[in-house]
């Protein structure tokens, strides 16, 4: 890919991460136990917030879609969009083994071209926060803004930004953690707020890597953020039993609405 000097563009780190050895790793340290807790609070908080059965949902960057497959499960019309064309093959491929009719499109979050069309849309398991340019964050809960419909909700999922510092800045900045011969080494940059996760593991023989880079905000930062582009925050929570949120919980959970 190449910018208007004609210059060639480095890739980020989001457009090459999510293939096959991603999920090899991952699984090692996000459990079906713990979506299983996720599809349930996405459920819970369907029928708080008084969502027809067949209200139309998206799933920002749905991975393989455990969680759109889920909702559709239960009558909700539900979209997918993610950038890995891996992910969405499994995501597709198990919506059809399961008999569900959610719908997986290859879309950038940046540029959703949808108006007003959901009722909910959904971003789990910390997909925000991805771009190196801050920029792009806002377009992002900018086009969030712009596909809900008058009053839709907006579930957003991400790390406790204190929870992090606990976990690295005690240490230097870095954690390191072995998980059944799967490494993950953790780096948190304070200039940028950018936390650095490193996985590496042996397949065959092989050693395998697996990087990633997310920006971690704070939930004035994400309050600010979403006021300025037509959200306004109703509830918090820590995790997704319904905990309510403190500063040491696991997660920052937002329930925002359109206004």
């Amino acid at each position: 890919m190449f910018l208007s000097n004609g210059v060639k563009r480095k890739k980020e780190w989001w457009e090459t991460a999510f293939n096959k050895d991603y999920l090899t790793a991952d699984s090692y340290f996000v459990s079906r136990a713990r979506t299983k807790r996720e599809i349930s609070f996405l459920l819970r908080q369907t029928e708080k917030i008084g969502l027809a059965r067949n209200a139309k949902i998206l799933d920002l960057a749905c991975g393989y879609g455990a969680h759109a497959i889920a909702l559709a499960k239960h009558g909700f019309r539900v979209t997918g969009i993610d950038t890995s064309g891996y992910f969405l093959k499994i995501a597709r491929k198990s919506s059809k083994k399961e008999k569900q009719k959610a719908q997986f499109n290859q879309k950038d979050m940046r540029n959703l071209s949808y108006q007003e069309r959901f009722d909910l849309i959904i971003s789990m398991y910390t997909s925000f926060g991805y771009f190196s340019n801050e920029r792009d964050h806002q377009k992002v809960l900018r086009e969030v803004s712009r596909a809900l419909k008058p009053g839709g909700a907006f579930i957003l999922d991400v790390n406790n930004i204190a929870r992090v510092f606990i976990q690295t800045v005690g240490r230097g900045m870095h954690d390191t953690k072995d998980n059944d011969g799967v490494f993950v080494e953790k780096q948190l940059d304070p200039a940028t707020m950018r936390w650095f996760l490193d996985y590496s593991w042996k397949e065959r023989g092989a050693q395998k890597r697996s990087k990633l880079s997310i920006r971690i905000f704070s939930l004035p930062e994400l309050r600010h953020l979403m006021e300025e582009n037509g959200l306004k925050i109703k509830k918090v929570w820590g995790y997704y039993d319904g905990s309510p949120y403190q500063f040491d919980s696991r997660r920052l959970i937002i329930l925002a609405r359109k206004i």
